[in-house]
């Protein structure tokens, strides 16, 4: 295969790129317990732009400044008011003087009940469309080979006993999710580890009102005329995984019954008035995309050929969708449509379900994403992969 096209400049909007190969956001967790970013994040960044890179895209940055966001126990980075835009200016200052290396902000509004409450109070649940709470399916977790080295490692430190739970990864759906087998699972686990019992049941998280759902809208709007004022080139809306927006688009997670519920286009309609609020602010030329799990692959999620009407609706608000072009495992709390199995996002279980599929052009590899213009683009399968 040729990959010349990958060291092509390529423009997007009114952004040049040198090449097409673009650094995935990825959480790293190495703000400070307030989200500033010093020196360990700037060190991140301006080691890949100097590895030629043509487009970092940033972890998620959260705009939220309400405890209910959901997550304040993994060093989140914010951009949440002007206190922070010095920290971020020296980043994107630092990035751009690697030979023309360009930075998108990924900009969160918000975990849902993906979230924790906060360790200063606990009694504050993280806000999401709907009061569902997040049931992880723990051959999911298990699964992955990090995951089960850091559970076996917790379980050894709080009860000295090794755990071994090759015989739960075989355990058909059927038996899994029946209510006997979830409360023996349940008993098991809660005996074992209370840390892990309330990171795979966690409690409901309280519905997000529609006042607090506008000033999101409009605090995301903002923030993101905030970092093109700063200097990013691009801004990226964190709206897949599982997390406050993707909450939204899934009927799994979205109950509502209001404007923000039921059909697709009401399920779109926060990520869609963000998408117009923010071209209200920096125009038509900025490039502003949104990033969508293509397929959720949960029982009651949304499918490819609903990914694909929900980015008409980004499309037509103004959005240059950033979408995986491939079937991802994102939601740990369910087994796969296509094989009936329960997978893990590191793709050590069900790899038949990993599908790619190739346009015409290169598309995202990982860690190094490269970028895919949807436009024109001619869509063929190929085999599945194992990249995660």
């Amino acid at each position: 295969m040729n990959f010349d096209k990958l060291f092509e400049p390529i423009k997007i909007g009114s952004l040049e790129l040198k090449n097409r190969i673009a650094m995935a956001p990825m959480n790293m967790g190495y703000t400070d317990p307030l989200g500033y970013p010093g020196d360990q994040v700037l060190a991140h960044y301006a080691t890949r732009a100097r590895g030629g890179f043509g487009l970092l895209i940033t972890e998620a940055v959260m705009i939220n400044p309400h405890e209910w966001y959901g997550g304040d126990t993994m060093n989140v980075s914010h951009l949440t008011d002007y206190r922070y835009y010095r920290f971020w200016s020296k980043v994107v200052e630092t990035v751009h003087s690697y030979d023309k290396c360009k930075i998108c902000i990924q900009l969160s509004p918000g975990w849902g009940r993906q979230g924790h409450p906060p360790v200063s109070n606990p009694s504050v649940y993280p806000a999401a469309p709907s009061a569902v709470p997040l049931h992880i399916d723990l051959r999911n977790v298990l699964g992955n080979k990090g995951w089960m080295s850091q559970i076996k490692k917790n379980i050894k430190e709080t009860t000295g006993a090794d755990a071994n739970f090759d015989e739960l990864l075989k355990i058909p759906d059927e038996v899994y999710f029946s209510e006997e087998f979830q409360n023996n699972i349940k008993k098991m686990v809660m005996g074992t580890s209370d840390f892990l019992y309330h990171n795979i049941w966690r409690e409901a998280p309280r519905e997000i009102t529609v006042e607090e759902i506008k000033e999101l809208e409009g605090r995301m709007a903002a923030q993101a005329e905030a970092a093109f004022s700063i200097g990013f080139d691009a801004v990226e809306i964190h709206s897949p995984h599982g997390y406050l927006l993707h909450q939204f688009l899934s009927p799994m997670m979205n109950k509502r019954v209001d404007e923000y519920g039921g059909t697709v286009e009401n399920r779109a309609r926060f990520l869609t008035n963000i998408i117009r609020k923010i071209r209200a602010k920096v125009g038509n030329d900025r490039p502003v995309w949104c990033r969508l799990s293509g397929d959720d692959l949960s029982r009651e999620g949304f499918p490819m050929k609903t990914s694909a009407r929900l980015r008409l609706c980004a499309r037509r608000r103004g959005s240059m969708p950033s979408t995986f072009p491939r079937v991802v495992i994102r939601l740990p709390e369910a087994p796969s449509r296509t094989t009936g199995k329960a997978i893990s996002p590191a793709g050590q279980r069900g790899s038949r379900t990993r599908q790619v599929c190739r346009p015409s052009f290169p598309i995202s590899l990982h860690p190094m994403n490269v970028l895919r213009p949807l436009r024109n683009s001619q869509w063929t399968s190929c085999p599945s992969a194992a990249s995660p």
